[in-house]
């Protein structure tokens, strides 16, 4: 019987590893991107059903963790109302909105509104959010627009002030 000959010949692994990692990766990509999908489709329905007849209200955005599907157990939920143009929700409102989310939720409900008092939080709603629900897809984008010029022309009254503190 031949005895075995152990090989002295080096097999590089370590494109199979990467190669199995690059899969375990994807795997867990379309798993997180498939639980992402339903969770965001769970608060579009609840945000939808507890809302879509407010008349004020003419685009609802999702941002935050939830948003980027890093929602952690203890983690709010960040929603960012855009009123009609003109139209303001008053303080008491926006917190009956916000625990009217949070009970349809079971989360923690951080509201927030679009509008040009925060020309920086509207561009970070309007560049990160995930848009939950329109009235008038139309008038929405035309109001974003108007934002994004908005913040467009603040940056530029501020440009020297951010080029001293950019490293």
């Amino acid at each position: 019987m031949p005895a075995f000959k152990r090989s002295t010949r080096h097999v590089d692994i370590e494109p199979a590893i990467h190669y199995s990692a690059r899969m375990l990766r994807a795997r867990d990509s379309h798993r997180d991107s498939h639980n992402t999908q339903a969770m965001h489709q769970k608060i579009r329905d609840a945000v939808t059903a507890e809302l879509a007849t407010d008349q004020r209200i003419l685009a609802i955005y999702l941002l935050g963790s939830a948003a980027s599907g890093r929602l952690r157990a203890d983690s709010d939920i960040d929603i960012a109302i855009m009123t009609q143009p003109g139209i303001h929700i008053s303080e008491l409102d926006r917190a009956q909105i916000a625990a009217a989310l949070s009970y349809r939720l079971g989360r923690q409900v951080d509201l927030g509104m679009l509008s040009s008092r925060n020309l920086v939080y509207a561009n970070e709603v309007l560049h990160t959010g995930i848009q939950l629900y329109s009235r008038d897809p139309g008038a929405a984008a035309l109001y974003a627009a108007n934002l994004l010029g908005l913040y467009l022309e603040f940056n530029e009254g501020r440009q020297e002030i951010l080029n001293a503190y950019t490293i």
